[in-house]
């Protein structure tokens, strides 16, 4: 992951007017500032960006004081792919937080973003090929962390190399194993327990085949007995079958009969209807002459309306004609009108212009005068421009010498302010090491607690094993009598559904035999099935009171398991306290070693301190300069004074030879408008001939001639055409009162066309109900015939329902005996089952089995002693490797470090361990016993190392080291070395930033990003 651009909103101690931090095309930076001026707070808007997290605990923690929402935009690149990453949090309500990333594409930009926060990040942790524990690990030496691996115990180190590396992992692998491991072993006790179960059942396969043969006998039997009833329901059911068909017949035939009933009811109805409507229609017939009369009437007045409703629409037509005309001569008029009104106020406007022209002129020759009086002032401005870049050369010279001191003054205060660190850093080991040693008498203490605690759980381990041990037995027990519990239960239901088959039944043959043993003997059987159910009813309560007895202990002994398996799994964390406590018991006397060491360094750094026995060639320089500023001579303040007044002088020209400038323009102004006068004079003249003229041609109204001509003429058509709105109501109210003569005319010529063809239909009506009386006589004749053959159906019926008895007890009988066949073929089929499932369960059985034994293995493989330790051992030598190049560098090859895993005990055998021995030209050490500085590049090649081994591991291409460390602890020349380390594996990364605040480090880098804070917020500058 390479970081590019960063743009930060409201995030810490900077705010919205931030600009854009653009990394591209620096290799190796340094960020300074001074302290709390936000420069780490830069890395903790990357990391939080990509992962959400920082240094703090939660996220609206890192909105700006007073804010409500903050923003970090970054853009950044992997495998030559630009991505951007745009994450937002508001603290309103209960807090809001938006994440987007995008990939840059031909097209710009184009979001990958999932449907929530969660998708979205592992969209960008698929990107990176990185989580923040393993970027804060290796990428991001985050301040305080250089030696957070090498401080530890030697005891400890091993451990820690653990968890850098995730093998903790594996301890969680190894306890799944053994969960497994559990599992199927008693997967496998109850597969024994039903198998067990399985295998009797299949050894009463010969028993169940011999009761099906038997019931399929019987069923057999019971099917010729009901062929034999069916021959004889069939015939008496064929003799009923026949009676039926006539009794539908009678039935059709009243139905005929109901049905040519309601007809003759309706044909005479219909007859009186048509005698009615005969008489109605002569009515009219009669008044013929009446009505023809007065319809006649009615025709000639609306011809006579139709004439006037014409004259009356020529009328309306030549009306709108001639408003149209008017409405041309109105709007010509309103024309004139306005022409007249606006010359008349343009006249006016140019008269009260030319009224101002005597003044204007006065004017302009008053600025002609002023313009002459500048004649000289040119010339004198720029002799005294000539006078200040003289005077300014002079303070240059001054300032950059002043400059010069300041900067070695400053060089010296540096190198006295590395002393002053160097000496905190002693001081701060003096007091780390008094702090660590304030806590020995406790962990003695609590190491002697431990270890007797750790003696007591071994005890309850073995203890544990015992009763797993007496638990496995148990459990296969518990499955043989559950699986033999089942098998009396099922046996028990069979037997009570055939007791209940011989109640219900009347046959009295014996259900194994076949032979006729009467009632009295099939109660017999009933009672032996009565007397074998009820010895299973005890063998039941007998294995279930057993069962439930051996459950209650099972569940009491896995309850102190659980807790005996609670306590136990506490011996691993015991184990890692004694271990812990061991190891800073023996840190203990190392710090002591160490706060001798310091208290040494610490007097030789006061003493320098004192004498001032530091920055020799910085003090002979600075000497040197303040030798030059008074050879100058020159006073700052006189010099300061003499630019003032040339300043003013300049300025006081500018300010003159401006107004010049203003004056002219106002010269040029006058005489545009002296112009604008003399043309308004002009057009004065041409205004007043054309408002006379206007004014005449209104009030002789010469305008619009021809519509006031056509006008007139439509007004003459209107008289001509003689219509009189009197005679046209006249008419109109004479055919309102004649229009009721047009129904009745129509309802003549209907009377006249009907009343034939009524008469004829009466007469047909009347042929048509005799015919319909003489069909209705002979069908109650056939009715009465059919009712006399229907008294045979009674007798019928019966003889074919006593047929229907008979067939239904054989099938009863036949019921019964299917009931026992299914059973005994059911109990057949489930034997078979059960075969498949004892193999199938043999089969899992030998699975089980293996996979436990499988998981066993894992379980080894999984611990301290097995994968995990060929991982340390396979890693110590790459980070070995790793860390002796880069300290190479940094010591001119007078260093060399090797990890030694195991130590030899007093007892003479071998511990586990991580001790870190170090080879100079003095010899060989361990790492405690080196100085602050010494130290300092020690961890720091480590942590290099390491840095890029996690990196690999992960899967992640480092392509960016970012340095978040105090550099305090290093002299001149241990910080030169260091920049040259960076410097020399600025080849493995392609971005490098170094956080810092010591100048003499900062000038040491070519690109320096300052940091500074500011009352509003804090800002940051290339250079």
């Amino acid at each position: 992951m390479l970081p590019e651009k960063l743009r930060v909103r409201n995030f810490m101690c900077y705010r919205d007017d931030v600009p854009t931090l653009d990394l591209e095309g620096i290799h190796v930076a340094c960020l300074s500032g001074e302290n709390g001026a936000g420069k780490s707070a830069l890395l903790d808007a990357i990391t939080w960006a990509l992962w959400g997290k920082a240094r703090v605990s939660s996220d609206d923690e890192l909105i700006a004081l007073g804010a409500q929402e903050m923003e970090v935009d970054l853009q950044f690149s992997v495998a030559n792919n630009r991505y951007r990453v745009l994450r937002r949090r508001s603290s309103a309500k209960r807090g809001q937080t938006i994440l987007e990333v995008q990939v840059e594409t031909n097209g710009g930009w184009r979001a990958i973003s999932g449907n929530s926060i969660r998708e979205t990040q592992e969209v960008i942790h698929d990107v990176l090929r990185m989580e923040y524990d393993t970027f804060i690990n290796s990428a991001f030496l985050v301040q305080g962390k250089a030696d957070e691996f090498t401080r530890k115990a030697p005891a400890e180190r091993k451990r820690v190399l653990a968890e850098i590396l995730g093998l903790d992992d594996y301890d969680k692998l190894e306890a799944r194993a053994k969960e497994q491991v559990r599992y199927f072993s008693d997967r496998a006790q109850g597969l024994e327990g039903t198998i067990t179960s399985y295998r009797e059942w299949v050894n009463k396969r010969d028993f169940y085949l011999s009761q099906e043969a038997e019931a399929q006998q019987r069923v057999q039997q019971l099917g010729q007995e009901i062929e034999q009833a069916s021959t004889i329901f069939e015939q008496a059911d064929q003799q009923r079958r026949v009676l039926e068909t006539r009794k539908a017949e009678r039935d059709r035939e009243l139905g005929r009969s109901r049905d040519l009933e309601r007809q003759i009811a309706e044909s005479d109805a219909d007859y009186r209807q048509l005698a009615q409507d005969i008489g109605v229609a002569q009515a009219i017939v009669e008044r013929q002459n009446e009505i023809e009369t007065n319809f006649q009437a009615l025709k000639t007045a609306r011809e006579d309306l139709g004439l006037l409703d014409q004259l009356r629409e020529q009328i309306l037509q030549l009306n709108d004609q001639r408003k149209e005309q008017l409405a041309l001569v109105e709007r010509e008029e309103v024309t004139l009108q306005h022409q007249l009104q606006q010359h008349q106020r343009d006249q006016q406007t140019n008269a009260e212009l030319i009224a101002n022209k005597p003044s204007k002129q006065a004017d302009l020759a008053a600025l002609a005068e002023q313009l002459a009086s500048f004649a000289d002032a040119q010339e004198q401005l720029q002799q005294a421009r000539s006078q200040r870049n003289e005077l300014e050369q002079q303070s240059t010279n001054l300032t950059q010498l002043h400059v010069e001191v300041q900067r070695l003054q400053g060089l010296i205060n540096v190198r006295g302010d590395s002393l002053i660190a160097a000496r905190e850093e002693q001081n701060r080991r003096i007091i780390e090491a008094d702090n660590f040693l304030a806590n020995e008498s406790r962990w003695r203490s609590e190491f002697e607690t431990s270890i007797a605690q750790q003696k007591a759980l071994i005890r309850d381990e073995r203890k544990l094993q015992e009763m797993r041990s007496r638990d496995q037995q148990d459990a296969k027990q518990l499955g043989e009598l559950s699986a033999q519990e089942s098998n009396l239960h099922q046996l028990g239901k069979q037997i009570n559904v055939k007791i209940d088959e011989l109640r219900a039944t009347h046959d009295t043959h014996c259900p194994l035999c076949r032979s006729d043993i009467g009632h009295n003997g099939i109660q017999q059987v009933i009672d032996q099935y009565t007397i074998e159910r009820d010895d299973m009813r005890d063998q039941y309560r007998e294995t279930s009171q057993i069962r439930k007895q051996l459950s209650n202990e099972y569940e009491a002994r896995q309850r102190e398991i659980q807790g005996l398996e609670r306590k136990v799994g506490q011996l691993s964390t015991l184990a890692a306290t004694v271990g812990r406590l061991e190891g800073q018991l023996s840190e203990a006397q190392e710090q002591r070693n160490k706060r001798s060491e310091a208290e040494s360094t610490l007097r030789d750094l006061n003493q320098r301190l004192e004498h001032g026995d530091f920055a020799h060639e910085e003090r002979t320089s600075l000497a040197q300069a303040q030798a030059e500023i008074a050879e100058l001579g020159i006073d700052q303040k006189a010099l300061d004074a003499q630019r003032q007044a040339n300043n003013q002088l300049i300025a006081q020209l500018e300010q003159r030879l401006a107004q010049r400038g203003s004056i002219e323009a106002k010269a040029a102004v006058l005489q545009e408008q002296l112009e604008r006068i003399q043309a308004a004079e002009t057009h004065n003249a041409a205004l007043h001939e054309t408002i006379l003229s206007l004014q005449v041609q209104l009030d002789s109204r010469q305008f619009a001639q021809t519509a006031q001509q056509q006008a007139d003429a439509i007004y003459q058509q209107m008289a001509d055409l003689g219509y009189a709105s009197q005679r046209h109501q006249e008419v109109r109210e004479a055919v309102a009162s004649l229009g009721h003569w047009e129904g009745e005319y129509h309802q003549l010529r209907s009377a006249q066309t009907n009343l034939a063809n009524n008469q004829r239909q009466a007469q047909r009506l009347a042929e048509l109900i005799e015919r319909q009386r003489q069909d209705l006589a002979q069908v109650q004749v056939t009715i009465q015939q059919l009712n006399q053959e229907l008294a045979q159906l009674p007798a019928a019926v019966q003889a074919a329902e006593n047929a229907q008895r008979t067939i239904n007890e054989f099938r009863g009988r036949l019921a019964v005996a299917q009931k026992d066949l299914g059973a005994a073929q059911q109990n057949v089929q489930h034997v078979a089952q059960v075969a498949e499932q004892l193999a199938d369960a043999e089969k899992e059985l030998l699975t089980v089995q293996e996979q436990r034994d499988i998981h066993n293995e894992l379980v080894k493989a999984f611990g301290k002693k097995g994968i995990q330790a060929m991982l340390i051992e396979t890693a110590i030598p790459e980070l070995e490797r790793e860390a002796n190049e880069l300290l190479s560098r940094m010591t001119d090859n007078q260093m060399h470090l090797r990890f030694e895993t195991q130590r030899e005990t007093k007892k003479g055998d071998t511990s586990e361990t991580l001790d870190i021995q170090i080879a100079d030209e003095q010899g060989t050490r361990r790492y405690d016993l080196y100085s602050g500085g010494e130290a300092f590049r020690i961890n720091f090649a480590i942590r290099i190392a390491m840095s890029k081994m996690l990196a690999r591991r992960a899967g992640a291409n480092l392509q960016t080291l970012i340095i978040d460390e105090g550099f305090g602890s290093q002299d001149g020349r241990g910080r030169e070395r260091l920049v040259e380390a960076i410097t020399q594996v600025q080849a493995d990364f392609n971005r490098i930033l170094v956080i810092t605040h010591i100048q003499e480090l900062k000038d040491q880098f070519p690109v320096q990003i300052e940091i500074t804070k500011y009352d509003d917020g804090s800002r940051w500058a290339v250079n």
